[in-house]
């Protein structure tokens, strides 16, 4: 049995996929956006085994409700057979529902479904204590989100009830009124940590979470070697979303600079999942240049900042090594949106023989 932990950070473009491979034989996949360079779902088909007359993934974790996230998770559910979905818990109103994407909304359709067959575990932390769970040896340690009944506590503490009215009086102001922070308030965040060496995930968490919940309660859990990057390299880990719209430098300095949490993961490699590179145009704001400055040297600390825009990404534990993935001279897995280009991926060293009891044989 290979007794290696397997990332791979999926070159899709703007938004997020990664898959794990543990050293178990089991994978997990870590969101699943649709489109870019790299077929996700057809890749995942060519290495898994099957059950049921379909590929079989183990484990699937939804870090919240954004599209460039949740993505083909419903064609997932068609497709593949799933042991274990893991999924942001954040609990939304009534009147909020209504304005979520209907990606989202499809998918906690699906859980519903699944609810007399499978034991999915919807992720909320309701007392200020890490949620822990193990895959072999292993460990997730998740601080965020917070349930909706520690978040409406929260809000009312007087410094979030200032930060939350200046995200509404920049809200009145701009065109796109959504429930963009909340969502982003709702986003999974976990450790994984595996023979002493640990990746965070982050999700499109930002700094409301982390300056008022996740570094006052967690931050002895956030260090890690690799960080995959809140929000695909925003600004909005460093800066608050009131100032969005700014295109001023900023960096330690600025005033409402918000460097806590990059202090408590102290990451030496950074990886950033996007479909440009700072100073390239987007639609939307990540990766930001000033951003990407501050995580590349911070109190005279030299980090690797890496970009899916190059291509996937490896990162294997124990060896803490990064590899640059072979080319796919077929373009098998290639999306039909993005003919022209470059594909990257490479294939896990083995897939999955066999199921855990608790699937069945």
């Amino acid at each position: 049995m290979d007794k290696k932990l397997k990332f791979i950070f999926f070159n899709v473009g703007q938004g997020d996929a990664t898959l794990i491979e543990f050293p178990t034989g089991e994978f997990m996949l870590i969101d699943n956006k649709n489109g870019g360079k790299i077929n996700v779902r057809e890749y995942l088909k060519d290495i898994l085994p099957k059950k049921n007359d379909k590929p079989f993934l183990n484990y699937f974790l939804l870090t919240h409700a954004h599209i460039d996230h949740v993505g083909s998770v419903n064609e997932l559910f068609g497709e593949f057979e799933i042991g274990e979905v893991w999924y942001t818990g954040f609990e939304f109103k009534k009147t909020e529902q209504e304005k979520l994407p209907d990606q989202y909304k499809q998918f906690l359709d699906e859980i519903e479904k699944r609810k007399k067959k499978y034991s999915d575990w919807d992720i909320a932390v309701s007392s200020k204590t890490i949620l822990e769970k193990s895959v072999g040896e292993v460990k997730f340690e998740f601080m965020a989100p917070p349930s909706r009944e520690e978040w409406e506590i929260l809000k009312k503490k007087p410094e979030v009830a200032s930060y939350l009215k200046e995200l509404e009086e920049a809200a009145k102001k701009s065109k796109d009124k959504n429930l963009s922070d909340l969502i982003h308030v709702g986003s999974v965040v976990g450790r994984i940590t595996y023979m002493g060496s640990a990746v965070l995930i982050t999700g499109d968490s930002e700094l409301l979470s982390w300056k008022f919940w996740i570094i006052p309660n967690f931050s002895k859990y956030c260090p890690a070697r690799l960080l995959h990057a809140s929000h695909h390299g925003s600004k909005g880990f460093f800066i608050s979303n009131a100032d969005s719209d700014k295109e001023e430098p900023f960096n330690e300095k600025t005033e409402g600079c918000f460097t806590g949490g990059l202090l408590a993961i102290s990451p030496q490699i950074v990886v950033i999942t996007n479909n440009t590179k700072p100073g390239q145009k987007d639609h939307q704001s990540p990766p930001n240049k000033y951003a990407i400055a501050l995580y590349e040297k911070f109190k005279d600390t030299k980090r690797d900042v890496l970009f899916t825009s190059d291509g996937s990404i490896k990162y294997v534990i124990p060896d803490n090594a990064i590899s640059d993935p072979k080319i796919d001279e077929e373009k098998k897995y290639q999306n039909s949106d993005s003919e022209k280009s470059r594909i990257l991926y490479e294939r896990p060293v083995r897939a999955s023989t066999g199921f855990t009891s608790k699937y069945g044989n």
